[in-house]
This record gives C-alpha cells, sequence and structure tokens, in this order.
C-alpha cells in the first residue's frame, strides 16, 4: 500500500504511452545486448529496478544489478528483492496509514535535473484528478524544486513530506505544504 501512488501514477502514464508498468532491463537500452538474456531482473516504471532473489543466492547477479552506477540508489532490500531507486526522480509513496503524501528522492549529481509525477483521483478514472509534477535542479549541495499543481481533484492527504536520501543510509525528511489546485511552490533545500 505504501507505493500505491507511484503504481497508479505509472498506470495513468501506461493508459497515455503505452509503456507497461513492469519493463525488461532491456527496455531503455533496447542495443545493449548484455541486458537481452536477463530475466531476473526488471524495472517497475521509470524509478525503480528489482532483482529478484533466487539469482543472488546463486551468485548469478546480471552485471547490471552487481554494479548499478552512479544513477541508482540502492534502497533497503525486502524479502527476496534486491531493489534501486533512480536518482532524480521523485517517487510519490502513501506513509502514515496512507495519511501522508512522501516523495522518497535520491540526489542526483552535480548540475543534474530533478523530476517527479503523481496522478490523483477518486480511483475509478472518472471525474476530476490532480497532476503534481515536480521540476528542477541540483546545484551544488542544494536541491532547488518546483511543485506544479493542477486539477480540480482535492489534495487527498492530510500530510505532504519530501525524504531525502542520504550517503549510509541517511535520510532528511522535509514537511512542505499542502498543494493547492493550479497552484505551484518552490523550495531550496540542502543534501543530507
Amino acid at each position: 500500500m505504501r507505493w500505491l501512488p507511484y503504481w497508479y501514477t505509472c498506470a495513468w502514464h501506461a493508459t497515455r504511452t503505452g509503456e507497461p508498468l513492469v519493463r525488461p532491463l532491456w527496455w531503455e537500452a533496447p542495443r545493449q545486448a548484455d541486458l537481452w538474456a536477463v530475466d531476473d531482473a526488471f524495472l517497475v516504471g521509470p524509478a525503480l529496478r528489482v532483482q529478484v532473489d533466487t539469482a543472488l543466492a546463486a551468485g548469478a547477479r546480471p552485471a547490471a544489478m552487481a554494479d548499478p552506477g552512479p544513477d541508482w540508489h540502492a534502497l533497503p532490500a525486502w524479502p527476496g528483492l534486491q531493489r534501486h531507486l533512480r536518482r532524480g526522480l521523485a517517487v510519490p509513496l502513501a506513509e502514515d496509514r496512507g495519511r501522508a503524501l512522501v516523495w522518497l528522492l535520491a540526489p542526483p549529481g552535480a548540475d543534474a535535473a530533478v523530476h517527479g509525477q503523481v496522478y490523483l483521483d477518486a480511483g475509478d478514472g472518472a471525474g476530476p484528478a490532480r497532476v503534481l509534477t515536480w521540476h528542477g535542479h541540483r546545484r551544488g549541495d542544494r536541491l532547488h524544486l518546483t511543485l506544479h499543481s493542477r486539477g480540480a481533484y482535492p489534495f487527498p492527504y492530510a500530510g505532504h513530506r519530501l525524504r531525502v536520501l542520504g550517503p549510509a543510509g541517511r535520510a532528511r525528511r522535509y514537511d512542505l505544504p499542502l498543494p493547492a489546485a493550479d497552484a505551484s511552490f518552490t523550495v531550496e533545500i540542502p543534501l543530507p
């Protein structure tokens, strides 16, 4: 349930683009032949990379997962799964028993962009909706971010936060204002 806002947003994108929610690793690099045969690791939307434990236990980790590279941040493992979050993509999660929308962000490299999006509606695909979109950049040791809120659907959460991941499992939490309909706000925050 914690990842439901991300899954729901990925499903909304799929209805608009035709891209599947769960994708093979080669999806973003179809000419990279070493990814064609990888069948124990996959992408969930654009931001989450997952590998199943069967390969981990056997020591048969594909190179793409064994060395996640600078574009990915390792998350705590789930039972049976190794996970990495793409740097620079703010991922919407539901926390506090569904009462808060939390954006999980692994900062990008120097002078790189930050993006994120969540689609909100009543869950039936009809009626009003709201889309929240982050745009911004990392400049030095600070993130400069703007959140745009568009649509008539009322913001359904009582809390709104940003959690910025840092090295060695450290993270900083920032409370954000509740987004008003058809409005924007900007924040500047230090990195952990």
